[in-house]
């Protein structure tokens, strides 16, 4: 899994991508080649540790999910205030729920 790390990568899929909603967070989404990802944390969310600790979990469930089923997507994830509170297994369930749509 590789990262989106240009201001540039991160507008062309915030503009072009599909945009899906899920209960936990938003996802912005462009087929290609293989999984890109970048994920954007507010100070909204809370302190830098628990933007780190929201980012690592976004990042293991795109790992185990890749694993399981190759992603071909470019993909931006837009986290909710909400996903600071919830437990691992409910934050993958709705990143694969949205990935179905993409």
């Amino acid at each position: 899994m590789k990262s989106l790390k240009t201001d540039l990568e991160f507008k062309k899929v915030l503009n072009d991508g599909k945009k899906i909603s899920g209960a936990y967070s938003l996802i912005f989404a462009i087929p290609d080649l293989e999984l890109k990802l970048g994920i954007i944390t507010s100070k909204k969310l809370g302190n830098a540790v628990i933007r780190n600790r929201i980012r690592r979990r976004i990042k293991e469930a795109f790992s185990i999910l890749d694993k399981e089923k190759p992603i071909e997507h470019k993909i931006v994830v837009l986290p909710r205030k909400i996903t600071v509170n919830i437990g691992f297994e409910n934050l993958k369930k709705d990143i694969e729920e949205m990935l179905k749509k993409a």
